[in-house]
């Protein structure tokens, strides 16, 4: 039961189509430019809890501050499509499946004209989970590469599958090969999944961004496990990403995915990377991850070793 001061949401309102992926509940004013989601937990969820999972993943969280990204923005009455042009989120703690979860957002104008800031904050039993900072516009501006990717891979490549990127379902391997151009770079190419249960790309008409940000992570977790000695049975913990330039990805035409190494353990990875189509880029940015072994994943989550 919700108290007075929510208001419950509907598919729409979060601007998706089917109720499942709906992950707010409800949502409430909370200042005169702010708002609070409640967070709905979907633990059947096709794309998110496709294996396994006791905790939500850091890309739930992703798509929950998008949701309340697009219910802030309709409260201020702007009724047209809004993406995140750019964002940083940085976590400092696992959300649990079990337990109410907040997530605030506080609008702010932006550096461009066609330009609002947001800032994030989410909170579960009064632990701040992870915050972020991100412009939202109206319509994506043209990407910039911070380096160029060779369209063809000249080092050996390696068929990216199921176990390298931690999925049980094929259809959501995001990435096709992985080739090491030089000790630090790395090259990749882009699986457009069309039909996917979740993203529908066919149906909305391009790659979104979410689609792109996990592409992007998917080809890191395949270089670590291949090329930097991480075992296949370590978990991988999202400490932050940055994401300088994110537009949609134009069906029927290949996407590169170019990474760099800006440090790589056994325990600790962090990358830059861009996705490009042509001399266009839609994804520009950056995330870092630890490598969880078992055991001391077991101690993180509190269960026995």
């Amino acid at each position: 039961m919700l108290q007075d001061d929510w208001q419950p949401l509907a598919p729409g309102d979060v601007g998706v189509a089917d109720d499942q992926d709906r992950l707010l509940e409800a949502f409430r004013e909370s200042g005169p430019l702010a708002c609070t989601g409640l967070v709905r937990v979907v633990p059947e969820h096709r794309f998110f809890f496709e294996h396994p999972l006791d905790h939500l993943p850091g890309t739930y969280l992703l798509e929950v501050g998008r949701q309340l990204g697009v219910v802030a923005h309709r409260r201020r009455g702007e009724s047209r499509a809004t993406l995140p042009r750019r964002f940083r989120v940085s976590f400092g703690a696992f959300a649990e499946k079990e337990g109410r979860l907040e997530v605030t957002a506080r609008l702010a104008p932006g550096a461009a004209p066609d330009e609002v800031e947001i800032e994030f904050g989410a909170r579960q039993r009064e632990t701040l989970l992870g915050e972020a900072t991100s412009a939202w516009a109206l319509s994506p501006g043209p990407g910039r590469a911070p380096f160029d990717p060779d369209r063809r891979p000249s080092g050996a490549v390696n068929e990216v599958t199921r176990d390298l990127v931690h999925k049980r379902d094929a259809e959501n391997v995001f990435v096709e090969w992985i080739a090491r151009e030089a000790p630090d770079r790395f090259l990749g190419r882009l699986v457009a999944r069309l039909d996917h249960s979740y993203f529908r790309p066919r149906a909305e008409g391009s790659l979104g961004g979410l689609y792109l940000i996990e592409s992007a992570r998917q080809l890191a977790e395949a270089a670590s496990h291949l090329h930097f000695g991480v075992p296949r049975d370590h978990a991988f913990a999202i400490d932050s990403i940055g994401i300088a330039h994110v537009e949609p990805a134009r069906l029927g035409e290949p996407v590169l995915m170019g990474a760099r190494v800006l440090e790589a353990s056994r325990r600790r990875l962090h990358f830059a990377f861009e996705l490009r189509q042509g001399e266009r880029s839609v994804l520009v940015g950056d995330g870092s991850w630890c490598a969880v072994p078992p055991r001391l994943y077991r101690r993180l989550r509190g269960r026995a070793a």
